[in-house]
Formats: structure tokens, C-alpha cells, sequence
């Protein structure tokens, strides 16, 4: 390249060595891993999110026994220490899964065979990105990812939120269930297929994004799923796309994007994270004045527990493993409650519900605002209760959250308008 000037074999080094460590301390603030028993929904057995389409090569990178993990050690820090469970000492959730086939065979997809996540490129080798996961195998038996003892991870002994600048995404945690969830306010591998492993607005550790459930589909009429996480405007009785999301800032507990679901139209999103709180925000701008707008949360599936964990381990005691439980309340600009939809299958089995809010645009400019919950706490207190809002303008936010504390978000502004 003209101009360009070679590094020098130490800045290169320095240059992995710092890449590396954002990226293994991102490993820990995505994964609660811990062995607690079979416990298919993911989160403190070592689950993963799945915030994109690659599914297939992350289940197998956490299929095997070692993950890569360890290579920590190349990268001096003071977060991802070999004590902490991400490396081949670590957990290992997909085995105990029964991710095999009667051969003993890994098979293309989540935990078992998983036709929606499968991409184009996958092939019947794509499971066995996993043997890269031995590579920890290769540290000595005296190395301290064999002999240190078991820390916590980060998650485990506190809430967190954790902003991805680079990416665009909210990394949004809570210790007294093991939830993980993602918010993904990055999505630039969206076309016009709009792929659920990218164009979600949020993902977890312990739900999945819905998909086209086929068995009750008729010949050239496939049977329409609603899709979870997802905000979108009704044209013609049809939710428009997500399409790719352009990021726009983030600060303390929020990240912002925009979309343009249609020519002319953008929507200017953003996600607000505080304990299990999130406060989603969506500014439509430039669509006619009537024009229908639906919000969803979480696809969950009713009355599934999870499989052979009857308990999981908590800083404080042994509590039931529980199917998470969504919640959905409007703030601002919604009319009515949220009701329930039908939805698909997700990779976690048949039969899944997703809440929705309805409301219709009254300005150029009109803000949505909701709040919506993930949690597998028992008996949960209702979302309307996690934090309260004042609107000043249609663009700010004033937040109290449940604890006391506060924040305000002002939405940034699009790119033509600065």
C-alpha cells in the first residue's frame, strides 16, 4: 500500500496484544459460564449469546471441552485471569446438551440440528471449528488455567452494563438470574432477507430470535412469524425490515443507531440498560402522520422449565432454574397495553409468544418510547416499576430508574442534520 509504513515486529505485538485483550474481556463480560447441571437455556452453564447468523462456528468454538481462552496469557491484564472460567478449565455447556447425532457426531446448527442458523457457507465441516477450541491443551499441567482456583466472573457477583463502542452493541448483565443480553444497535450485514441473526434489536443468553414456522406453512404462502425485538412502521398491514443500522453515539448505559425502513423515513433508535431495565427509545422521522408502528420484546416460550438443572447456583443459595419471563410496558407515544402475539419456533423449541406494542405517528417527528424486561426471577414486580420517565422534547429523556439513581438521554443527531 503507498504510504504505508511497516510496524515493527514489537508495535505489532503490542498492537495484537491490546486487540486481543479488548476482545477476551469482552468474552467475559458475554459469557457466565459455570457447571451447574444441563441447563439447556444457557446463561450460568456456559450459554452463549447469539447476536449474528454465525451461530454455527460459535456453538462449536464452546462445544469442546478446551476453549481458546487461554491465549489470555498473551495478553497481560488484569480482568480475564486465569482463574476466571473462560479457558479450557472453564465451562463447557454444549456437550451436556446433546449436541450430537446417534454417531456421536456434531451436527449443523445450535444445540442439535438448527436450520435457521445455518448460513450459506456452512458445510458439514462447520461443527468441527471446534477442535480450535483445543488449543488450551497445549498449556503444561503446572500452567495456572489448570491449578488457580475458580473465580467469579464479573456478572456473577454484580449487575452490569457495558458499552461497545466499536461495534454499536449494549452488553447488559444481571447476577441474580444469569441473564445475559445483548442490544444490537450495529447490524450492517442486514439485506434484504432480513436475517434474524442480525437485524434483532436485543439477544440473550436464554431466548432465541423466531423464525418462518414451515410445518404450517401451504404451497407459495409461508406462514408468517412476528418478529421478536423488533420496531417497526405497518405499511399495507406488513411490518417494514430493520434493514442495516447505522450507529450513531453512545454513553454511559445506552448506544444509538438509525434506520430507513423506508425511502424518506428514518428511525432513530436507542437502548437504555439498568439492572434488567432496558428502555427502548425510537424517534420516526419524515413518515406521514398516521402511519402505524409496532414494538416487540422477547420471544419466550410459555410454561418451558429448564431440563435436568432443578437448581442453579446464586452468590446467596440454590434457586429453581426458571424459564425467563418477558415484560413489555409503554412510556410514551403508545396507545394501549401490550398484548400478546403467536409467534414461530425459535432455536429453544416450538410454540413461542412475543409481546407487542401498537401506536400510530402524529408529528414528522414522532418518539416511542417502552420498557421492557427479561428475567428469571421468581415472581418478578412488574416493568412499570423498574424506572420512570419525563419526555422533554422529542428528543430527551429523563430517566429514574427503580434504584434512585438517574440519567437523561438526548438523542443524537442524524448525519444530515449536523
Amino acid at each position: 500500500m503507498t504510504g504505508h509504513t511497516p510496524l515493527t515486529p514489537g508495535a505489532t505485538r503490542r498492537l495484537a496484544s491490546g486487540t486481543l485483550r479488548y476482545f477476551l474481556d469482552r468474552d467475559v463480560d458475554l459469557d457466565l459460564g459455570r457447571d451447574e447441571g444441563e441447563n439447556e437455556d444457557g446463561g450460568e452453564d456456559g450459554g452463549e449469546v447469539l447476536p449474528n447468523g454465525s451461530g454455527q462456528p460459535k456453538h462449536s468454538g464452546q462445544a469442546s471441552p478446551a476453549q481458546p481462552a487461554p491465549v489470555a496469557k498473551e495478553a497481560p491484564g488484569d480482568r480475564a485471569t486465569p482463574a476466571i472460567p473462560v479457558g479450557p478449565a472453564g465451562p463447557s455447556s454444549s456437550p451436556r446438551r446433546r449436541a450430537t447425532d446417534a454417531r456421536g457426531l456434531l451436527t449443523l446448527g445450535w444445540h442439535g440440528p438448527c436450520e435457521p442458523i445455518i448460513q450459506p457457507y456452512s458445510g458439514p465441516a462447520s461443527p468441527y471449528w471446534a477442535s480450535k477450541g483445543f488449543l488450551g491443551l497445549l498449556m503444561p499441567a503446572g500452567h495456572p488455567v489448570w491449578t488457580a482456583a475458580e473465580e467469579a466472573l464479573p456478572a456473577e457477583t454484580a449487575d452490569a452494563v457495558t458499552v461497545l463502542g466499536p461495534p454499536a452493541m449494549l452488553i447488559q448483565s444481571t447476577a441474580a438470574d444469569g441473564l445475559v443480553r445483548l442490544h444490537n444497535h450495529g447490524s450492517n450485514h442486514v439485506g434484504e432477507d432480513d436475517d434474524p441473526g442480525y437485524s434483532r434489536y436485543a439477544y440473550s443468553t436464554r431466548t432465541g430470535f423466531t423464525t418462518t414456522d414451515q410445518a404450517g406453512a401451504r404451497p407459495g404462502r409461508p406462514l408468517a412469524s412476528p418478529r421478536d425485538n423488533h420496531f417497526a412502521l405497518i405499511i399495507d398491514g406488513e411490518c417494514t425490515p430493520r434493514g442495516p443500522a447505522t450507529p450513531l453515539a453512545s454513553g454511559p448505559g445506552w448506544v444509538a443507531s438509525v434506520t430507513a425502513p423506508l425511502p424518506g423515513v428514518r428511525i432513530v433508535s436507542a437502548t437504555m440498560a439498568h439492572g434488567r431495565a432496558e428502555i427502548r427509545v425510537h424517534l420516526v422521522v419524515g413518515a406521514d402522520a398516521g402511519t402505524r408502528v409496532r414494538q416487540t420484546g422477547w420471544a419466550c416460550t410459555p410454561g418451558r422449565r429448564t431440563h435436568g438443572a432443578p437448581e442453579r447456583r446464586t452468590g446467596r443459595a440454590s434457586q429453581p432454574a426458571v424459564q425467563p419471563i418477558a415484560q413489555l410496558h409503554p412510556l410514551h407515544g403508545y396507545t394501549g397495553t401490550a398484548r400478546q402475539l403467536v409467534a414461530g419456533p425459535t432455536m429453544f423449541g416450538p410454540g413461542a409468544r412475543v409481546l407487542a406494542l401498537d401506536g400510530v405517528t402524529t408529528a414528522p417527528e414522532s418518539l416511542f418510547v417502552s420498557l421492557a424486561s427479561l428475567t428469571a426471577e421468581p415472581d418478578p414486580a412488574p416493568a412499570a416499576a423498574l424506572a420512570d420517565i419525563q419526555v422533554g422534547g422529542p428528543r430527551t429523556i429523563h430517566v429514574t430508574w427503580q434504584d434512585g439513581t438517574t440519567a437523561v438521554l438526548r438523542l443524537p443527531e442524524l448525519p444530515e442534520e449536523r
